[in-house]
């Protein structure tokens, strides 16, 4: 059953989430080109002296509903060149007009064809939000089908549970000012109608194996204990699981202010743990 949206609702909310990407310029020691990969648009970034052979798959948050390369081009562009490494963003189908599972199927298809084309070298993927849990159903399918796995994963704040339940969930609800349980219930009704199915819950998934992985969140956000909970669980199959916490950062927050103490603390945090 499709959920009753507000047309003219949703396209003010996209505009809006949009407009998050021209809060502060590119970095222009990148370059950035489109290329169609499975019939996926896919936003390639290139610092223009990279001298590493790192390849990171992106995956954007917004519910699942909002969002995309006009929302994110600023931010990943600095994330490229300070990593040091070369960025593919993944325009995934959004909801309500593609429900789950369409944008699974997407990243899964551009993964593997990255993969079958030789990219499978220094791979990392990275997401935050939303597109964390797109991450986490993306890996789940990648060790079913016995595709090579990503090198590590990276996710910033993220959005796991989509049943929004549990007392943990509500912890800083008064103090996150990005992110709030109204918002995330409504257009989790966009993404999977209007019952959460065991398999679409990112949550929901057990892992047997786990690559190594960095969880980066804010004291104040939402999400903040359930990324603690996240953690201690993947933690049985992946020891090499780390969690870093940022005292008083919001959801998400380099893509407010790239040039704040917490944003290039997190992008000198990542690159650490890309090197290592």
């Amino acid at each position: 059953m499709k959920p009753n949206i507000d047309w003219q609702e949703l396209d003010l909310q996209r505009e809006q989430f949009n407009k998050i990407g021209t809060l502060y310029p590119m970095e222009e020691n990148v370059t950035v080109f489109m290329k169609s990969v499975s019939n996926v648009d896919c936003y390639f970034f290139t610092p223009s002296k990279v001298s590493s052979n790192r390849t990171v798959i992106y995956l954007h948050g917004g519910f699942y509903a909002l969002g995309g390369i006009e929302s994110h081009r600023a931010f990943v562009s600095h994330l490229s060149f300070k990593l040091n490494a070369r960025f593919i963003f993944i325009e995934y189908s959004l909801a309500p007009e593609s429900p789950y599972p369409k944008g699974v199927q997407e990243v899964v298809n551009v993964y593997r064809e990255l993969i079958e084309k030789g990219e499978g070298s220094n791979l990392f993927m990275m997401g935050d939000g939303s597109g964390c849990g797109l991450l986490l159903q993306t890996l789940h399918y990648i060790y079913k089908s016995s595709i090579s796995a990503p090198e590590g994963i990276i996710m910033v704040s993220p959005w796991l549970d989509l049943n929004c339940n549990g007392a943990n969930l509500f912890y800083n609800e008064e103090n996150d000012k990005t992110l709030t349980m109204e918002k995330s219930l409504k257009y989790v009704s966009l993404y999977t109608g209007s019952d959460i199915e065991k398999e679409s819950n990112p949550i929901e998934i057990e892992f047997d194996s786990f690559p190594r992985n960095f969880i980066l969140v804010g004291d104040s956000e939402l999400l903040f204990e359930n990324s603690l909970g996240f953690h201690e669980s993947v933690q049985a199959v992946q020891p090499q699981s780390e969690l870093f916490i940022y005292k008083g950062a919001g959801h998400v927050w380099p893509l407010i202010d790239i040039d704040s103490e917490h944003s290039q603390e997190l992008m000198d945090d990542i690159l650490e743990f890309l090197e290592e």
